[in-house]
């Protein structure tokens, strides 16, 4: 069996039989495949010694994996911040989710270091 078989195969074991099917699935995907790899390897390179020699622009797998950790957030946010049943209003549903994220609390409450915190 060939190295490249063996990469396949390997891959094929650990991520399944299909391709991602959209950019969602390659966002999660292409990290995960390169999971052993160090946050500083390149995923994308946009340019290569252009701003000098040796100088790579570009997205690393450590970008990746913060995107889609980011885009993860966002959604739950989003999510939360969509119309309900109850009568919070959406923005204050957010601050609060966003307070509770952060650990800074309710306004005038204590926050996660004992210290109260006030309104903005």
């Amino acid at each position: 069996m060939n190295r490249m078989t063996r990469t396949r195969n390997a891959v094929i074991a650990r991520h399944g039989e299909n391709p991602p099917a959209d950019h969602n699935e390659a966002l999660n995907h292409s990290p995960a495949v390169h999971a052993d790899t160090t946050g500083t390897d390149m995923a994308v390179t946009a340019a290569a010694n252009i701003f000098g020699p040796g100088v790579r622009t570009g997205l690393t797998f450590g970008d990746l994996r913060d995107i889609r950790e980011d885009l993860e957030t966002a959604s739950q946010f989003v999510a939360a911040a969509a119309p309900s049943d109850d009568d919070e209003d959406p923005m204050s549903r957010v601050e609060r989710l966003l307070r509770s994220a952060l650990g800074t609390g309710a306004p005038g409450t204590a926050n996660s270091a004992g210290t109260a915190s006030t309104p903005s």
